[in-house]
């Protein structure tokens, strides 16, 4: 072996090491245990000098009973577990809980090809040499196994529930909201308009785009934001981003891009996004680090976020808690929670100054069949010292 790992070494190659049970020898400490102790016979008895697997002579049997496994259940654990980088240099033991006697196991084989020979019962005298020594048990220790096991199953529950996601919605869908909003800034009180639409394609589980329309009615006019974005999968990799762009703005963004980057680690993801925003009279940056955990089609995260605005150079420093509550029926609900500095100042409200804020959001949907639903949120917020908003918002979606 030791050769044969020097003439490997330099190739980039995987090398296997497999063998029986009886490397283990005489050992009485059952179940074999991948790091248990090996206890091989006499230095005179040839066989305890290599682990082979010994052929059992046609329909006779001998007093033992054994652990039997399908080939098919060795060769998935080899190829999906053993030889996973993640378990690299370890040692694994292979095989079942169930025992067979040798004589069931004839019985077996008989029945299945249908023969009508005896079943003869061989003494070890006869079968083997005087000085043969046999393995008292041959029960191993898969412990080990199922650990690594259950590890890969969380990873694939957690990319499956991302997929059957993907797959359950439909290849178009289309967005339409609303939301008044009543805003108080200081001695002023004004009422705001948002108006939204999207239409989504999905051409597969990690793949789909959108483009929108967003148009906001404030105190100095109206503005109209046009963007668009997409998502991509690569294994557990997952690229998004979208591009805005405003229409002659009073307000809203002359430009706008968010690039996001994100890696499945079994239900959860780790995300990492920047914001860019070029206001007529300022640019805001902000960088964000998120981690969401995905339970079926409930989610929760957890996102801070740190950028600054110019030319008035006010920090933003925001920490963001997100849940959302599906369980498959009728409703499902939703609730978040911001705060920090700038939460305003961010996205280029009037009346704000960069300090202290909180925004609190509850949303329910309720799905009118399976292609439709629509969705209520009540939005609240402040900033110090006195900017209050309060909004209703009510959106459809359609898909198709």
């Amino acid at each position: 072996m030791d050769t044969y790992l020097q003439l490997t070494s330099g190739a980039d190659k995987v090398v296997f090491a497999a063998s029986t049970s009886e490397v283990c020898g005489k050992s009485t400490q059952l179940p074999f245990c991948e790091n248990g102790d090996v206890v091989p016979g006499a230095t005179s008895k040839g066989r305890w000098f290599y682990a082979c697997a010994k052929a059992i002579e046609p329909l006779a049997y001998f007093r033992q009973r054994r652990r039997f496994s399908y080939v098919g259940d060795v060769v998935w654990a080899i190829k999906r577990q053993i030889l996973h980088p993640r378990n690299c240099g370890r040692v694994f033991n292979v095989g079942s809980y169930g025992k067979v006697s040798l004589f069931e196991l004839a019985q077996r084989v008989k029945a299945r090809a249908g023969s009508a020979s005896e079943i003869a019962f061989v003494p070890y005298a006869n079968a083997y040499d005087s000085n043969f020594e046999d393995m008292p048990g041959r029960i191993p220790d898969l412990r080990r196994l199922r650990e690594a096991a259950r590890a890969a199953l969380a990873l694939a529950l957690g990319a499956a529930a991302l997929s059957q996601r993907a797959a359950a919605q439909q290849a178009w869908s289309f967005d339409a909201a609303t939301e008044p909003s009543r805003v108080s800034a200081g001695a002023r009180d004004m009422t705001w308009w948002n108006q939204h639409l999207q239409a989504s394609y999905r051409a597969g589980p990690g793949l789909g785009w959108y483009a929108a329309a967003d148009s906001e009615h404030r105190e100095q006019g109206d503005d109209l934001t046009l963007s668009a974005g997409g998502h991509r999968r690569i294994q557990d990799w997952l690229l998004s981003g979208r591009i805005g762009a405003g229409v002659q703005p009073a307000f809203a963004p002359r430009f706008s891009v968010e690039p996001q980057l994100a890696r499945l680690f079994g239900n959860v993801a780790l995300q990492a996004s920047a914001v860019y925003r070029a206001f007529p009279q300022s640019r805001v940056r902000i960088g964000s680090l998120a981690a969401i955990v995905y339970n079926g089609d409930s989610e929760f995260e957890l996102k801070l976020s740190y950028g600054s605005t110019e030319p008035a150079g006010h920090r933003i420093r925001v920490v963001g808690v997100r849940a959302a509550w599906d369980r498959g029926g009728a409703f499902s609900y939703g609730a978040s929670v911001s705060a920090g500095h700038g939460l305003y100042d961010a996205i280029n409200v009037p009346g704000s100054e960069a300090r202290r804020g909180w925004i609190v959001n509850a949303n329910v949907r309720y799905r009118i069949d399976a292609a439709s639903s629509v969705r209520l949120d009540l939005t609240l917020g402040r900033e110090e010292l006195s900017f209050r908003q309060r909004a209703l918002g009510l959106s459809y979606r359609r898909e198709f």
